[in-house]
Formats: structure tokens, sequence, C-alpha cells
């Protein structure tokens, strides 16, 4: 772990982490008098401080004039905790059932920049072990799920978020250009489904969709990867498969399916 030099700290702000603290043990009884005491600082400094964790959601003064922690950490914290969820949902999926392809490994990721993450995976049979594991890192361009879960972006944003980086060749088979890559992702938004064959990996092929988070946002992405040669019968089941398996765990976690949208 990282050791901090306390001669950098900024003593203002230890104050108001301080505050937070104190607000969080403190069942919502802490009244400004009671932080004076405790945090020990001037009046007009606590309430400069006060005014400015209320004005930002750290804080909330209740009627009572006590303080509890405010929307905004309470929104941080869940977030935090929300991939957990996810992965959650996703082995839930698998639980008990019967009717999943055997030739295909199922595995989840999210977005960090222009990278996946994984956070899950299951193999249901033994045909072809795809070598992942969650905390794993892949370039998000050479994925299925990376290009499904870019396609939350315009071309604009795409081209700012790869603003001087280079697309990285995994195989020879790895887009090599955003514009390949918006293409991709335009066909995509189209089907619903990405497609990815030997880009991440020599010999695998990936098909993957997204998961929808309650308000309609793109939370993760859900891909089913496989040896098999690709196209085959197996691929087209899969493609239909993978967006049934989003749809599912999209519903698990609060998002509902308006009749308008195409997948």
């Amino acid at each position: 772990m990282k050791q901090y030099d306390d001669k950098y700290l900024v003593p203002a702000l230890q104050k108001a982490v301080t505050i937070v603290q104190l607000v969080a043990q403190g069942n919502s009884q802490v009244r400004m008098s009671d932080l004076m005491s405790m945090v020990g600082c001037s009046k007009s400094h606590l309430f400069a401080l006060l005014n400015t964790l209320c004005k930002y959601g750290w804080l909330c003064q209740n009627e009572d004039t006590t303080f509890s922690i405010g929307d905004t950490l309470v929104l941080q914290g869940t977030m935090r905790l929300y991939p957990l969820e996810l992965v959650r949902q996703f082995h839930s999926e698998f639980s008990g059932r019967r009717d999943l392809s055997e030739d295909f490994t199922y595995q989840m990721s999210v977005l960090e920049g222009t990278e996946i993450i994984y956070l899950a995976k299951t193999q249901i049979g033994n045909a072809g072990k795809v070598i992942t594991f969650p905390g794993m890192r892949l370039p998000a361009h050479c994925t299925a799920m990376g290009k499904a879960l870019l396609s939350q972006y315009s071309f604009e944003t795409l081209e700012s978020l790869y603003k001087g980086r280079v697309l990285e060749q995994l195989t020879p088979n790895s887009v090599s250009c955003l514009e390949d890559l918006w293409e991709q992702i335009t066909a995509f938004r189209n089907e619903g489904v990405a497609l990815e064959v030997g880009e991440a990996k020599t010999g695998y092929s990936c098909v993957a969709s997204v998961v929808r988070n309650a308000f309609g946002r793109v939370a993760a992405a859900v891909s089913m990867a496989t040896l098999l040669p690709y196209p085959s019968a197996e691929h087209n089941r899969a493609l239909y498969e993978v967006k049934e398996l989003c749809g599912r765990i999209s519903a698990r976690v609060g998002y509902v399916t308006h009749t308008d949208e195409k997948s």
C-alpha cells in the first residue's frame, strides 16, 4: 500500500473528512455545537466547512439542525458496491440451469477508460477453456464485450477517449483504426450483439451484449466465448442467447425494456 507523507496533507480537507466520519458514526444526532468540540476549529471555519459539504451533497442538514450523510456519498457508496450486485445476478442466472450452451464460456466485464475489467466467469461444459479471470484487463477494442460497452459513446467521444493512443494489436485480426472500430460499434447498435473473431486471442471467437441498469444506462457486458470454428450454427444460437441473458440480468437490476427499443 502506498505511504502518504503527512506534510502534504491539506488541513481543511482533513477537518472535512473528520466531520464526515463523525456524522457517519453519530446516527443523525450530530449538531454543529457537537462538531465544534470534536473537530477543534472556530465557529466561522466550521460553518464554512459544513456549508461546503452540504452544498456538494456530502452532508445534509435536517430540520432539527442535526447533520446526516448526504445523497452524494450515499450514491457513490452504492455505485461502488454495484459491480458486486451485477456479479451476484450473473451467477444467479446459471444456478440450476440446464438449457445453456456447453460449448461456450460465459463472462461479464465493465469498462474502465479504454480497457475492460473482467468481473465474473462461468464455464458450463469443457469445450475449449477460455483463459480469463476476474480482475483481468484487456483492451476494449479487441473484445466483443469492449465493443458493446463502447457503444454508449458517440464517435466524437470515442475520438477524445483514444486521443494520442494507438490501438494495440493483440493478434493480426485486432481492429487497427478508430474508423473500423466505429463501424463495428455501429453494427452492434443495429443488431444488439457485438462480435469478435480472433482479435483478443487467435482461435477464439466471442459474442456479447450489454446489461443496462435501472436508468437504462450501460452497466456491464456479458459475452459467450468459444473455440468453435466461426461461423457455425452454435454461433447463430449464441447471438440470440447472449441478448436474452443480458435482458434477464438487466431486469434483475431494475431495467424495464420499452417496446420501441431494438435490443
